[in-house]
């Protein structure tokens, strides 16, 4: 009958919330949440409200009910209306803010520089150096070796490929990316990042943020002072907001915050994202739009600065690697005079593929190996000694060799937190004499087999035939085992001509991959000790 009983379309929000009050259990909320159920809300509840007008325009409700889908749409829009009033209010009184504030900038006898750390200049270098024709671009940098700042820059087809071919790209920290402008990649450009101060007179941009609330239209006011060397400078104004978007987007549901381990509730209209407010850029970069129209820069595409772009130099790697390797060699010799310290790869970076560097300081090295062994505190310590002396070229391996396998041999208990993977493998190189500190480091002393010290029995050659029984049995017996330990058994079986062994216990799956079947017709007892190696990188990563 007309005008009497309930309107079916009040289905849609019981079903809302039985799933919100399902997402307030945990077990329950996570699978809904991986199913993306906060934003099942926005279909639910807007076709209730448009179905529920549908009822009472077609009379099967009271025409009363027409005031809920009206409230509903039209104060939704009402507030995306009154925040996109503020937006536009507020964008107007920090561009009259900025007006006719400027400072004087020469990009071939000034150095720009961003203070980074600020949210408002977060990657403002690498947006400057592909936006405008600015040769570089710094950003204050901490914790970098040697230099207190990052340089970016576009490098031509030529540097690119060079640094590229540079085997110590890495570690110099130069790192190199490709240019988009749009969602098309430039040819023949990258973009270059390397530890570098600026040799001319800065000019430097500082934020600082400030937070306002509010329900039509929080916002992010970035307080920008640009300096130059002299002590001029200019204060200037940037922000960011989010106004609600024209059509209702509820969001009603639960999800883990991970940053506080903590399971969240929450129902809200979704915002539009964030607008620039000073500039004309969104997503927050409209503070790198009002320090280059205080700069006179104007936008240039690298695509129109090809012969500009050629004539850039790049980084000079060894200009960079110097004062790293200075200070990596100082670390060296005072953890060799107190082994107690605890360093870590990246406080010894780049020796590891310069060991003539360190070579004269290698007999001091293995006693200092034995004392940092004597403490599981410095464990680290040890197996970042144990790396450089893996590094060593053959010859002069060979002749410490047998001190390392004495301070080896010297612990009663040896584990592969003692002992550097590399090491682990160089060892195969001593022969028969590595033989039973490889096996123990492989089986004796832990439940997961260790693939490093199977590859140095790989590496041993004849030498570890006599333990290949023992090897198949240890590593098909073992409670846990990794398929890396299974690779580097399979390997070292057919290279001691064991490959009845190799196939015993082989997972039938696994044994009929295409690199089972590559090693089963190239590795023989003739292959190379270097076929034993860990060429796919399991084992340079360390915990």
């Amino acid at each position: 009958m007309t005008g009497l009983g309930l309107p079916v379309s009040l289905i849609w929000f019981a079903l809302t919330a039985v799933v919100f009050v399902l997402q307030l259990i945990p077990i329950p909320g996570i699978f809904l949440m991986m199913l993306m159920a906060p934003f099942w809300s926005v279909v639910t509840i807007n076709i209730g409200f448009l179905s529920l007008a549908a009822e009472a325009y077609g009379g099967r409700i009271s025409r009363w009910w027409l005031i809920a889908p009206a409230v509903w749409f039209g104060g939704c829009a009402a507030l995306a209306t009154f925040s996109h009033v503020d937006l536009h209010r507020l964008d107007a009184d920090i561009r009259q803010q900025n007006e006719g504030k400027s400072i004087a900038f020469d990009p071939g006898a000034q150095a720009l520089v961003f203070d980074e750390t600020s949210k408002a200049f977060n990657g403002a270098a690498g947006a400057f150096i592909k936006t405008y024709d600015i040769p570089a671009v710094y950003a204050i940098a901490a914790g970098e070796i040697g230099a207190t700042h990052r340089v970016h820059m576009i490098g031509g087809r030529t540097v690119c490929n060079r640094l590229r071919g540079d085997p110590r790209l890495r570690e110099s920290r130069v790192f190199l990316s490709g240019v988009l402008e749009g969602r098309r990649l430039v040819d023949g450009v990258c973009e270059i990042s390397a530890p570098r101060d600026p040799s001319l007179p800065t000019v430097t941009a500082f934020a600082r943020t400030e937070t306002h609330g509010g329900i039509l239209l929080p916002y992010k006011l970035f307080h920008i002072t640009v300096v130059d060397r002299r002590g001029q400078k200019i204060e200037l104004a940037a922000g960011e907001a989010s106004p609600f978007f024209w059509l209702p987007i509820p969001i009603i549901g639960c999800g883990l915050n991970s940053a506080r381990a903590k399971w969240e509730c929450s129902a809200l209209l979704m915002r539009d994202k964030p607008r620039g407010l000073g500039g004309d850029r969104v997503d927050g970069g409209a503070a790198f739009d009002v320090v280059a129209r205080a700069l006179g820069l104007t936008a240039s595409p690298v695509a129109t600065r090809g012969t500009a772009i050629d004539a850039t130099p790049g980084p000079d790697i060894e200009q960079i690697l110097d004062p790293r390797l200075r200070l990596s060699l100082e670390t060296l010799d005072r953890v060799i005079a107190d082994p107690t310290r605890h360093i870590t790869v990246h406080d010894v970076a780049g020796l590891s593929v310069r060991p003539a560097l360190f070579v004269d300081r290698v007999d001091s090295i293995v006693p200092a190996i034995e004392k940092a062994l004597a403490s599981e505190r410095s464990f680290e310590t040890a197996r970042v000694l144990e790396g450089l002396l893996a590094a060593l070229p053959a010859e002069r391996f060979s002749s410490v060799g047998p001190g390392i396998l004495a301070v080896l041999g010297r612990r009663d208990l040896l584990t592969d937190r003692m002992v550097d993977n590399q090491l682990a493998m160089r060892l195969g190189d001593l022969g028969a004499a590595a033989v039973p500190t490889l096996v123990r480091l492989a089986f004796a002393e832990q439940s997961i087999p260790n693939a490093a010290a199977i590859l140095g029995l790989c590496r041993a050659g004849a030498a570890a035939r006599p333990v290949a029984d023992r090897m198949a049995v240890e590593v098909s017996g073992a409670a846990r085992t990794t398929s890396q330990a299974h690779e580097a058994l399979f390997v070292t079986l057919l290279r001691l001509g064991r490959p009845d062994l190799a196939e015993r216990g082989l997972d039938r799956v696994l044994s009929k991959s295409p690199k089972f079947e590559d090693w089963r017709r190239t590795v023989t007892p003739s292959s190379p000790p270097d076929l034993c190696t860990d060429a796919r990188g399991w084992l340079r990563a360390r915990f």
